[in-house]
């Protein structure tokens, strides 16, 4: 209030361009205040305490439940990201939320719309956002290796017709594991238990031929090779796919070489090439022993840290495919949990 006192006296008389010279005071907010000369002369409080009058209305009506939720989350060392915000809005105040999706342009705007509002609104409360690591390769290192390897691929391999080329990828599937950030209250721990790094996680594993053609997927879940899950529960799953276990749910050398002999040798009837990531269970001896002798298939791995320009299924498929996931995500209505539920996942 002194301030502005002391510019409104100081350019008194004077053009606003003028003014924003002499003073340093943007055109439009001295206009601001020429407009409410009387309110800022006629002010009766401290002139060193900022105003009090309420600034933009806030978008977030229930703000103190959702700090609220957000201080119990990470006090409990569980995962805080904008999604996971964006999940609790949904289930405790979905009139809101269809509300908000009706002033959008479509649902996939409104998801991407809802999440940065609640980053601001996490910011705007003390939160920030971790980054535990960063990328292997900058993107335009990987352009150059990307483009490199399309001329030596497409030079080697040209003499093979698209329904002789497949691709396998893998991807994860979550439910409520941590992303590369969260969002943890400045100066507290970003701590999370052990059990969210890969309980609530699949892996689902596809292949394409290049003419179309798709691979039925292979389903790595969670759970003991030999175990209850394997023994009783994946018999009950949907027919039409392949299922299996690993400790936590990712793939590795058992897991891949059963992918080569239960599934893919049976849809590859000729001399073929198989496009894999760089992983060591990809590209073992065994595994490179397996496609050549038993399927007649030349086995051509990535390049190293390069999925994210390189790999055909990732780029093409598996990115615009999880984006468009994202946004269904938020009209999904589960139903709300009973008390015994409550309490069982409160205690677990």
């Amino acid at each position: 209030m002194k301030k502005k006192r002391a510019v409104l006296r100081a350019t008194e008389g004077m053009s606003e361009r003028e003014a924003d010279r002499t003073q340093g005071t943007p055109r439009w907010t001295l206009n601001d205040w020429r407009k409410s000369t009387d309110d800022i002369f006629g002010y009766k409080g401290s002139e060193k305490t900022l105003s009090r009058i309420p600034g933009r209305r806030e978008l977030v009506p229930f703000g103190i439940e959702l700090i609220t939720f957000m201080k119990d989350t990470r006090r409990d060392s569980e995962v805080l990201t904008a999604k996971t915000m964006a999940s609790f809005v949904r289930d405790v105040y979905p009139d809101w939320l269809e509300s908000y999706i009706r002033g959008k342009k479509d649902t996939a705007t409104a998801y991407e719309s809802l999440l940065r509002l609640l980053r601001r609104f996490a910011y705007q409360h003390g939160f920030v956002q971790r980054t535990p690591s960063g990328l292997k390769e900058k993107l335009p290192g990987l352009i150059v290796v990307r483009d490199k390897f399309a001329q030596s691929f497409t030079k080697t391999y040209n003499g093979f017709d698209a329904s002789e080329v497949y691709n396998t990828d893998e991807t994860g599937i979550y439910y409520d594991t941590p992303p590369s950030t969260m969002l943890s209250e400045r100066g507290k721990s970003a701590s999370i238990t052990a059990e969210q790094k890969h309980s609530a996680r699949l892996t689902a594993v596809c292949t394409i031929c290049a003419d179309g053609r798709k691979v039925p997927l292979l389903i790595i879940v969670r759970g003991e090779p030999g175990g209850k899950i394997e023994q009783s529960e994946l018999q009950t799953y949907p027919k039409g796919h392949v299922y299996t276990v690993q400790k936590k749910a990712w793939m590795d050398s058992r897991v891949w070489l059963f992918y080569l002999r239960s599934l893919l040798y049976w849809h590859i009837s000729s001399p073929s090439l198989l496009l894999v990531d760089n992983l060591d269970c990809h590209v073992s001896e065994e595994s490179e022993d397996i496609l050549e002798d038993e399927m007649l298939t030349i086995l051509q791995p990535l390049p190293k840290h390069s999925t994210s320009v390189c790999q055909p299924l990732d780029v093409g498929v598996m990115v615009p495919l999880k984006s468009k996931l994202k946004a269904l995500w938020m009209l999904e209505r589960p139903p709300p949990l009973r008390d015994g539920e409550k309490r069982a996942k409160k205690t677990a």
